[in-house]
């Protein structure tokens, strides 16, 4: 697991919300599960720019410890 290095996930519009989805590894085996975190609202208040969703992204992603 330790020859993988970061990851920049992929942000997409799920219903109302805007999501960053990345691979996460399984703890004590070799593969990974596809993991989608929500960045904020697609629309109304809340709603983040284009370069403020990838920041968030990246965020969410280091604090999952991926």
């Amino acid at each position: 697991m330790s020859r993988r290095s970061g990851q920049c996930g992929h942000i997409e519009v799920s219903g109302r919300w805007y999501v960053v989805r990345f691979w996460m590894d399984v703890l004590g085996r070799e593969e990974r599960r596809l993991v989608r975190e929500k960045i904020c609202p697609a629309k109304g208040p809340g709603r983040l720019s284009e370069s403020e969703r990838k920041r968030k992204a990246k965020e969410i992603i280091a604090a999952s410890g991926t």
